[in-house]
Formats: C-alpha cells, sequence, structure tokens
C-alpha cells in the first residue's frame, strides 16, 4: 500500500464489528475506505470514527459500508448515519467521594461511579495534580473507578477528587478531604479478668455433686481451660461448659485434688486453683461405706 498520492484501503468481508481510535492516523493520505460487507456496530465505541468522516477531507472516505447493530440502524450507511443516532451520553458523577478520616497505616478508599457512553475513564487528582499509580506504588486504580490508598501516612492527607471522560465531555466530582491522624488506634482489646472464681477449699460427701464457676471477660473473648492435678479435662464423667463452668454430678474419693482454671487470650493468661476434698460416707457403727473408686477422665493436649 503506497502512503503517497490517493490511497485505497480495501477491508471488505473481513468481519470487522469494531475499529480501534486512531486507526487511520498514520495513513494521512488515505482517501477512500472500503468497508464492504462488515457487520459494523454503530454504537458510542465508533463515535471517534464518524466525527473523522465529518472532517472535509475524509468525507468521501467510506465506501459500502453499512451498520449491522443496534437494530435501529441496521442496514443503513455509516455515512448517513448522525451523531445523535448513535445515542452516546456524556460523563455524569453518580457516586460521589466521601471525606475520610483514618489512622496512620490503615487503608482508605475513595468511591467515584461515573455513568455515560462511551464508558468513561476516570482519573484521580490529589491536591489538583493527577496521580499515576504504578505497581509498586501503595495507590490502587480500582477495576470500579475507585481509589484505594494502603499504609496511608499523614503524607496523604489532603483533597481528592475524580474525573469521568469520554469523547463527549468530562464531569468533575466533589472535593473530598481525606484526614489522618498520627496517633495510632486504641485497641478495643482487654487481657482476660476473672469476673467469678470458685472458693479456694470445697469440702463434700462423697457422691454429692462438684460445682465450680469460672467466669472471665476479655477481647478477644479468652479460652478457657481446666485441669486436674495438672492433667487437662475433656468432657466426659466431669461436664465442661462454654461460660467456663465445670459439673462433676456425682463425685467419689478420687476426685478429691486440686482444680485450676486457666483463662487466655492474645493479651495474656490468668489462672485460679481451687482445693477439693471428697468425704467418705460412715454408717451408724462408725464403718466406711463401701465406694467403687473410679478414676478422673484426663487428656493431655
Amino acid at each position: 500500500m503506497s502512503h503517497h498520492g490517493r490511497t485505497t484501503s480495501y477491508l471488505h468481508g473481513n468481519q470487522i464489528k469494531h475499529i480501534p481510535e486512531g486507526s487511520f492516523g498514520v495513513l494521512p493520505a488515505l482517501r477512500r475506505l472500503r468497508l464492504d460487507d462488515n457487520a459494523l456496530e454503530c454504537g458510542c465505541s465508533l463515535l471517534w470514527f464518524f466525527r473523522t468522516l465529518q472532517q472535509p477531507n475524509r468525507k468521501s472516505l467510506v465506501a459500502g459500508a453499512t451498520c449491522a447493530t443496534p437494530p435501529v440502524l441496521e442496514g443503513q450507511p455509516i455515512s448517513a448515519i448522525k451523531e445523535e443516532d448513535l445515542r452516546c451520553a456524556k460523563p455524569e458523577i453518580v457516586a460521589q467521594p466521601r471525606d475520610i478520616e483514618i489512622s496512620y497505616g490503615q487503608t482508605a478508599v475513595f468511591s467515584c461511579k461515573a455513568s455515560g457512553d462511551p464508558r468513561p475513564d476516570i482519573v484521580w487528582l490529589a491536591n489538583d495534580s493527577q496521580l499515576r499509580p504504578d505497581s509498586d506504588s501503595q495507590i490502587t486504580l480500582l477495576p470500579d473507578g475507585s481509589l484505594r490508598i494502603d499504609e496511608v501516612v499523614p503524607s496523604d492527607a489532603g483533597q481528592y477528587r475524580c474525573n469521568a471522560r469520554n469523547v463527549l465531555g468530562e464531569a468533575g466530582s466533589r472535593v473530598a478531604r481525606l484526614t489522618v491522624n498520627n496517633e495510632v488506634v486504641e485497641s478495643d482489646a482487654e487481657a482476660p479478668k476473672f469476673l467469678r472464681t470458685p472458693t479456694d477449699h470445697l469440702d463434700l460427701l462423697e457422691g454429692n455433686p462438684i460445682v465450680l464457676d469460672c467466669v472471665v471477660t476479655g477481647a478477644p473473648t479468652p479460652s478457657i481451660l481446666w485441669q486436674f492435678n495438672g492433667d487437662n479435662i475433656q468432657n466426659g464423667r466431669i461436664k465442661l461448659f462454654g461460660n467456663g463452668s465445670l459439673i462433676l454430678p456425682v463425685s467419689t474419693l478420687d476426685d478429691g485434688g486440686i482444680y485450676t482454671c486457666y483463662a487466655g487470650n492474645a493479651l495474656g493468661n490468668i489462672s485460679v486453683n481451687v482445693t477439693v476434698i471428697v468425704n467418705g460416707r460412715y454408717n451408724k457403727s462408725g464403718q466406711p461405706i463401701p465406694t467403687v473408686r473410679r478414676t478422673i477422665q484426663t487428656t493431655d493436649v
């Protein structure tokens, strides 16, 4: 194809649907473009092309090309299409960015949603300078148009706004302010603390229940572990409840010993001991009543 003199480009029958913007800028001498039998989508993505056809030296550029879609324009020669036929729309901001007050090191996300056809490109400005995120940056432009700033530092504070642009024009959002607090957020976390503990000493008769309450507070919620004479207790004869209570419905002589309630979370651990003495039963003559001696069910964690 010669770049000199009058040039014709034959693209007929090529199943062309779209023409990327600027396709013919490198061919200033192009005078005719044969697009016969191509199923062109006559939508806003071709607006730049229709505008090219309006230029005086490009009036006769296109020969034989017709629209395949949308249905309302089907079969019409593109040389006869007017800009208003494409039903394009200027950008409009439909979701504005809001002011953000945030602590050092946290993540800020400004939202910006825009309508328009062709779909608008979103650019962000910080203190009136355009942001150009790169792969190493802590600033990311999200696919929906939002702006994310990771690990915010005091120098990120300022005014942010988004611009939405397409071939018909542009629209700017309100100015959103980012305020960065230098102090680190005070944590809501709290070390474990006992609200209710069993009495230090429990003396009871064999066969009676052993009930030990161990109620704690803290954030995150502390986990509770019971031990008997240094061995971890699991549910069995001894019932362990989520609220920290321990219940042994029928005690034996072997259930006497030291019970320990441990409570812990990421901020610390606390424990409390209780000594339980189980006394045997005696008949009227003072002889011990025989009992079945059972060992407590224990497990190592």
